[in-house]
């Protein structure tokens, strides 16, 4: 028998081997072990061949075969997720073996989020039981049924879940979990681990595992037994044997599109994958996306609602206009919003302020020439930080694209005025905290965002402070708006709800609603009396639905002006990238190919552009997009 393979790093033509007797298992897709020259190179088999190639040159043998689990559709999924995203199968297989291998800056394993204490017994409400009774059937009988669940936030969708990972478990099948960030497979690999019984294994495979852990789970697919992966994007890369279930949790968020070549979208993976291996996936939100609620329809998805909190009750909703001639004392914060602070903090409760902006403020400017400091490797203003020492706190300023850092000059470089005539601009939940320090001297308050995400230690201590009723405010940003479940919350405060509405993308108002009804979501789990408090300096049409019970309103209105404009799902938009290091090379370069497409392309398709990104240069390197709609 003799194999063409390519190696998976370095030379890129296929190479042939003759495969020894005891290798029998060789098959497509498997990785093994080659000689080149005087080193040994692992490569993936491309073709099995049981005649001699006709070459002239002797065939060399492989020297060994790699583990791999018995996984005879993994070949055939690789191939067709390559040709989606116009790359080579060797690139999963790359990224896989690399994924595994690679050596963690850390050893540690350190336990992210405190669980929840385990729950005995959990009686399903009719509405859980209903979703639970039909996904069950499709995992008994091993069927590719997709099931789209809208449950509003507090429903219990978590109950349903475990529910369906036991049944799955029960039938010695693999449940592949995945969520649209790190932070949150954290929080749900430690409540699976709690609320699961012990003998179901619950195992993280995302950036946040440690060499040691990615190894165990790598070890323990290779068993063919049953258990619970938790990830972002890797889980759906894994070979696997036993596949019987796929769960997306907030199945509608943005960051199961990865940002880097080839931007792999994990739930459009993950679905292709169900359909491939015959199995069944469940999509679940409190704000479905309008695309996987259209496609539910046309496709005759299955669709669940859990319209009732599992308990509590829902939030009070207050829109609060901050624009107009009334002055206030703190101009970041209404009256309405500080007297419910107030008195959440007399009734020994909880509270979470919001705001998708980290740092200080969002940017420095000189007053004197209007000299705004910006960085010079990305074409975005610097964002004021403050940084705390022994001696006291200090101003930084940093790039949150290149990670630039460094200190807020003496003098600004337009005009030579001092350091007192720059002033900050915007605000950050630096800045957010600072401010309620001083208007709430008693109150207990930390920040949870990005920058204290990173540290993985002061994370896990900010949240298990926060549920032990140890702080009594978190400022946080959009890391904190789903997934975690506090309470004692009865007040969710937004400082500035329009900042993200008039983005320009298609979706702006839809990406802006979810999020407001997300973080709204985190009010009155438990308690039956809650207050959410908006705040907005426009007066915009997503505010009157609010209410999540209305969202389906919202998509309606949506899809019906999408279907005028040809956006998805109603037509598809694809861009293309151009970039380089030369400004002018990338203009030309861009409107160069807008022309040739232009020339070439189908009847029914727009081209739209070249044109500047909102962000045109990230790291010295500059862009230019074309759209095809």
């Amino acid at each position: 028998m003799y194999v063409i393979v390519r190696l998976l790093k370095g030379f890129p033509q296929p190479l042939i081997y003759k495969v020894p007797a005891a290798f029998d298992q060789v098959h497509i897709g498997r990785v093994v072990e080659v000689p080149l020259k005087a080193h040994f190179k692992p490569a993936v088999v491309l073709k099995v061949c049981s005649q001699r190639p006709n070459v002239a040159y002797d065939i060399k043998e492989v020297h060994s075969v790699h583990d791999m689990p018995a996984d005879d559709k993994y070949q055939s999924f690789v191939t067709q997720l390559a040709r989606i995203y116009f790359t080579r199968p060797l690139h999963f297989y790359q990224r896989l073996r690399s994924f595994i291998n690679h050596d963690a800056k850390t050893e540690r394993a350190e336990q992210a989020v405190a669980a929840s204490s385990a729950v005995a017994v959990v009686v399903l409400t009719d509405e859980q039981q209903a979703v639970t009774d039909a996904v069950r059937q499709n995992i008994i009988d091993r069927v590719y049924v997709p099931t789209l669940l809208h449950g509003v936030t507090g429903s219990g969708k978590t109950e349903v879940y475990k529910a369906l990972m036991q049944q799955a478990f029960s039938q010695q099948q693999t449940t592949l979990f995945l969520c649209p960030e790190v932070s949150l497979a954290r929080q749900f690999e430690a409540i699976f681990r709690a609320q699961l019984p012990d003998d179901m294994p619950v195992m993280g495979l995302h950036s946040a595992s440690t060499k040691k852990q990615r190894e165990a789970v790598w070890q323990h697919v290779l068993t063919g037994a049953p258990c619970i992966i938790v990830g972002v994007h890797l889980p759906i890369l894994l070979p696997l044997s036993n596949l019987g279930l796929i769960v997306i949790d907030e199945e509608h968020e943005p960051g199961f599109a990865e940002k880097k070549h080839p931007k792999v979208n994990s739930k459009h993976a993950a679905l292709l994958r169900a359909r491939q291996y015959g199995v069944p996936i469940v999509l679940g939100s409190a704000t479905p996306s309008v695309t996987s609620l259209h496609t539910a329809k046309t496709q005759k998805w299955q669709q669940f609602s859990l319209t009732k909190r599992f308990s509590g009750a829902f939030p009070k909703i207050k829109h609060v206009l901050l624009s107009g001639t009334k002055k206030r004392k703190h101009f970041w914060f209404s009256p309405e919003l500080l007297s419910s602070l107030q008195d959440t903090l007399f009734r020994r409760q909880q509270a979470i302020i919001y705001l998708n902006r980290r740092g200080y403020s969002f940017f420095a400017q000189c007053k004197e020439c209007g000299h705004i400091f910006a960085c010079d490797d990305c074409a975005v203003s610097l964002t004021v930080h403050m940084i705390e020492h022994v001696g006291g706190s200090e101003r930084q300023l940093r790039c949150h694209y290149c990670d630039y850092k460094g200190p807020l000059p003496r003098t600004c470089p337009g005009c030579c005025s001092s350091t007192s005539d720059i002033k900050h601009k915007g605000i950050g939940t630096q800045q957010v905290v600072t401010a309620l320090q001083k208007i709430l001297p008693n109150a207990r308050i930390a920040r949870a965002d990005t920058d204290v995400s990173r540290r993985k230690k002061e994370w896990a201590q900010t949240m298990e402070q926060f549920k032990n009723h140890e702080l009594d405010i978190l400022v946080g940003t959009q890391i904190i708006t789903k997934g975690y479940h506090f309470p004692r919350v009865t007040l969710v405060g937004v400082i500035w709800a329009d900042s993200s509405v008039h983005f320009p993308v298609y979706n702006a108002h839809e990406t802006a609603l979810q999020q407001l009804i997300q973080v709204a979501g985190r009010a009155g789990r438990v308690a039956q009396e809650s207050t959410v408090i908006i705040q907005s300096f426009d007066d915009h049409e997503i505010f009157s639905y609010l209410d999540e019970q209305r969202y389906r309103d919202f998509c309606d209105q949506e899809l019906a002006m999408r279907q005028e404009l040809s956006y998805p799902p109603f037509g598809r938009l694809a861009t293309i990238e151009v970039s380089g290091s030369n400004e002018q090379q990338v203009a030309r370069d861009a409107a160069s190919l807008a022309l040739r497409l232009r020339n070439e392309a189908a009847a029914d398709v727009t081209i739209l552009g070249p044109a500047a990104p909102v962000i045109a240069k990230v790291q010295r390197t500059h862009y230019r997009h074309i759209i095809c709609k």
